[in-house]
């Protein structure tokens, strides 16, 4: 996964934090920097199973399969009742992806 060094964001201030997540819902899943976006998502909060979500939608948007799996895999460890990475999950599973 992307961005597994977390120190290059260590500069953001909780102020840009915060306008960085409030922003997070303004970015489409099927745009061009949408899997770099959201890995810096991820990074900034490891344990947000809807940023797991996100990401996966944005591999999944790119037919990166295994990718997508592996997020909403993800998602689903941090946060066991997230139905949408199980939708996802049980959605790519039906389609043999």
């Amino acid at each position: 996964m992307m961005f597994q060094d977390q120190s290059r964001f260590a500069h953001i201030g909780a102020k840009q934090m915060e306008a960085f997540f409030l922003s997070m819902n303004q970015v489409s899943v099927e745009s061009d920097n949408a899997v770099e976006y959201y890995s810096m998502v991820v990074a900034l909060q490891p344990n947000d199973s809807q940023a797991f979500v996100l990401l996966g939608d944005a591999y999944y948007a790119r037919y990166d399969y295994p990718q997508a799996r592996a997020c909403y895999q993800t998602a689903l460890e941090i946060a066991p009742s997230n139905i949408w990475a199980a939708h996802s999950l049980k959605t790519m599973n039906y389609y043999g992806w």
